[in-house]
Order: C-alpha cells, then structure tokens, then sequence
C-alpha cells in the first residue's frame, strides 16, 4: 500500500466521499480529474470533467497559462464544487501501485532515471554506474515512492511530497 496526502499547494487532494470511496482529485488541464479507489486501495474508476473556466493563453505560443492566478481560483471553485457533490472529506489515502495512461496519473516505486539504470546501465557514466545502486537502495529503504500527477512527485512512506 501507498499513502497519499493532499499535494501542499492544491495540485491534488486526497480523501473520501459519502460511501467511503477513496478519492485523488484535481486539475489535469483541461480537465478536473477524479481517481476512485475501493477501501481497500484496489483502483475501480477514473471519472474526468471538463473545465468551464476560460484558461488565458500564452501570446506567442498560444500554450495554457495555467499559473495565472485568476485562472487558478476559477478552477479551484470548479474543484470544490465537485468535491462537494462528492461530500468529498480531506485525509491520505492508502492505495495500491496504480497507471492511469490517459491522464497520466499513477504510482511508481521508483523514479524513471533509477528504472533506466536497472535496465540500461552500461548507458549511464562511470559516476553514475558507481552511486545509483547505493542512491536506489537508500530511496528504496526509506519507503519512498512516485506518485504521478500530470509529471512526477516524489514522496516519502507516509504521503507527504519530499
């Protein structure tokens, strides 16, 4: 089992709803994303909503400019309304390793540079090839895990974001 935390600034939160489904929800531009998972950690669903809040735009690149803070409270009024639907309740959540590839969201014992090691590490530098294994031992020792929410956090045996 995994145990997640709501994310410190409000990338994701972690929790239950009124039927003790456990939760992992947040904003995947364009859309709010909600990932269930039964008592018992096991994944069941991945439920998605579009935004409805207009999303500014980057001049040059046209790319989202999810950062701007007036962007940013509309969404999370959209995220709190749906949490309310839910009776979305705050806590961590204990699930086991998941993969969501369309939203790219799931659980990973190790951080991708350390899973390409283990299978290509005459591709690596000497340095590399000489500190991984030890760098890999002491992450793994210590309980720690990736949870992916849109990219990669790193985070320690109890859920909290290193």
């Amino acid at each position: 089992m995994y145990n997640v935390q709501t994310h410190p600034y409000g990338d994701y939160s972690c929790g239950t709803d009124g039927f003790n489904h456990q939760i992992a929800i947040g904003l995947l531009h364009p859309y709010i994303v909600a990932v269930f998972f039964e008592t018992g950690g096991g994944f069941t669903e991945l439920r998605m909503r579009p935004l409805r809040v207009h999303t500014p735009v980057v001049e040059r690149s046209g790319l989202p400019l999810v950062e701007d803070p007036d962007f940013q409270d509309k969404a999370a009024d959209e995220i709190l309304a749906w949490q309310t639907e839910l009776r979305f309740s705050e806590g961590p959540i204990a699930v086991d390793a998941f993969c969501v590839r369309e939203v790219c969201v799931g659980i990973e014992d190790l951080p991708r540079h350390f899973r390409d090691f283990g299978l290509r590490a005459s591709e690596f530098s000497d340095e590399e090839r000489r500190e991984y294994p030890r760098l890999i031992e002491e992450w793994s020792s210590v309980g720690k895990f990736v949870f992916w929410w849109g990219h990669d956090y790193y985070l320690t045996r109890a859920g909290e974001i290193t």
